[in-house]
């Protein structure tokens, strides 16, 4: 039987009126623009959505700042991640963990041999420099995440244009995984997308799962200069992947900018108060940057079940490569939400 892995399982707890920290999604909910644009697509669901995402993909060219040709849209970056490696088939590739599992679960499928470096509790779970030791002639695929899911820590910029220069020299296809990027301050410092045209070797993931709140709807991207990828990557699935609702959203997500600004401005002012309430309480807090905390604590308690009993619901860590019991990661929500959270925490006491 299939299990599931990951935050926002909502639906297996069978119990209305749960808090749900596990899933890293803009508390804002859907833009009002996306909900009225779903609700006008609904009349032309009798046709075939457009295979190749055109309007979509303008959309998305302007909000990026690259060119249309450079885009692949998708059901997701979790699809995207799946059509990737079975478009590319690498014989060997390098996962820097703990990270996304999906990675992992990709290219196992597709008999793909996996190399692991560890991040260290002790270096706070950032990625060193040490990673350049381990980009072997061998290695012919990476997957980065930036920031890091689950541990919210951001690659430094100048080790990241260092890795791709030694991945493009070894001719190693660097996958960079950007879906939390658009959360961080200065977040165009952060994204390789401005050199994408230099950078063959790069595909950058992006999605508007989390940032856009549009989980259900399944919407991702990816940006590559390599035609050849594109190419395969069309052939690698099949053609409707993207629904004519889905496009809708994604355009009409696309001009949410107001949007953007007030949840922003929001996420960055209540991680740092959960963050102050997570240390108060004893425990580790690392300096995840996103719009999730991850955390550690000391005294043995298993804190997602403890917390069930409060109707809240945060993410065990536990099955994540690199990690054992005791980690955990939280969504930042909305202030009254967080109240509660960090109210149930004090009860603990």
């Amino acid at each position: 039987m299939a299990v599931y892995t990951h935050g926002g399982d909502i639906f297996s707890l069978n119990e209305k009126g749960i808090l749900d920290f596990s899933a890293n999604i803009n508390p804002f909910g859907l833009p009002q623009g996306v909900r009225e644009a779903i609700i006008r697509a609904v009349d032309d669901c009798n046709i075939y959505p457009d295979p190749f995402c055109g309007e979509l993909k303008g959309a998305i060219a302007r909000l990026e700042g690259v060119a249309q040709e450079y885009l692949f849209c998708s059901n997701g970056a979790a699809d995207l991640i799946y059509r990737l490696v079975s478009a590319v088939k690498p014989k060997r590739a390098l996962l820097a963990v703990p990270s996304f599992t999906e990675y992992e679960s990709a290219l196992k499928n597709c008999g793909c041999r996996i190399e692991y470096f560890y991040m260290r509790e002790e270096e706070e779970f950032t990625l060193t420099r040490r990673f350049l030791d381990h980009l072997t002639d061998e290695i012919d695929m990476v997957f980065l995440c930036n920031p890091n899911n689950p541990t919210g820590h951001v690659i430094e910029h100048p080790l990241l244009i260092e890795i791709v220069s030694v991945c493009r020299r070894k001719g190693i296809l660097a996958v960079i995984d950007e879906c939390f990027t658009d959360f961080l301050e200065n977040s165009e410092r952060h994204s390789l997308k401005k050199d994408i045209s230099e950078n063959k070797n790069v595909v950058i993931l992006k999605a508007f799962t989390k940032l856009y709140a549009m989980a259900g709807i399944r919407l991702g991207y990816c940006i590559s200069s390599d035609e050849s990828i594109m190419e395969r990557l069309y052939t690698a699935g099949q053609p409707w992947a993207v629904s004519h609702l889905a496009q809708c959203a994604g355009v009409a997500a696309a001009g949410e900018d107001e949007y953007l600004k007030r949840s922003l401005s929001l996420i960055r002012g209540e991680r740092e108060r959960l963050k102050n309430a997570l240390t108060g309480q004893g425990f580790t807090v690392f300096d995840s940057r996103a719009n999730f905390i991850f955390f550690k604590t000391h005294d043995g308690i298993d804190l997602k079940e403890y917390l069930l009993t409060k109707k809240i619901l945060i993410r065990s860590c536990e099955n994540y490569q690199g990690l054992a019991k005791g980690y955990y990661r939280i969504a930042v929500r909305k202030p009254d939400d967080n109240d509660c959270f960090i109210n149930s925490l004090r009860k603990e006491e």
